[in-house]
């Protein structure tokens, strides 16, 4: 038996919104020249990029000094990982 096409399934590809081009445009053109380099850990430096973003979220809202953490930072960034 051959398969009835459904009518609702398009099968075109629909485009990104313009603001989401424009965006992934901005952010390509800094890592295109990492990947083009060989730079392959970009996963890395989104790992490092969020710990930080947490450790100055974690300033900003428990207070700007080292009284906030219990543990030392190398525990914080193992529970992170």
């Amino acid at each position: 038996m051959a398969a009835v096409p459904n009518p609702r399934v398009s099968t075109t590809p629909r485009s990104f919104p313009v603001a989401l081009e424009v965006m992934a445009n901005v952010f390509r053109r800094p890592l295109s020249f990492l990947w083009a380099h060989g730079f392959r850990f970009l996963g890395v430096l989104d790992a490092l990029g969020l710990y930080a973003l947490m450790v100055a979220i974690s300033f900003v809202r428990f207070g700007f000094g080292w009284e906030w953490d219990t543990y030392p930072l190398s525990h914080y960034f193992v529970g992170f990982t």
